[in-house]
């Protein structure tokens, strides 16, 4: 999922280069509209790039918790717990 989120992501910065580079894009989303747009999906890519260890061992944590929640719910769940 990450690969593909990430080639997606590298698409549309070479297609927002090369608007940019050819002046190619649209009256409403002039060269500052633009180039934020670029700023912003090259960051996206750096994070994609360089921190999926860190989002993958957040993720795991996540599960972990939620995991433990669910155990807790179901415990509550129990007949005898509701009738203490």
């Amino acid at each position: 999922m990450r690969n593909i989120l990430l080639e997606q992501t590298r698409d549309k910065i070479k297609d927002i280069e090369q608007k940019i580079e050819n002046k190619t894009y649209s009256v409403l989303a002039g060269e500052i509209c633009a180039q934020q747009a670029l700023t912003s999906l090259k960051q996206k890519e750096r994070v994609l790039s360089e921190n999926y260890k860190e989002i993958n061992a957040g993720k795991e944590e996540l599960k972990n918790i939620w995991t433990k929640l669910n155990k807790i719910e179901e415990k509550n769940r129990c007949l005898r717990v509701q009738f203490l």
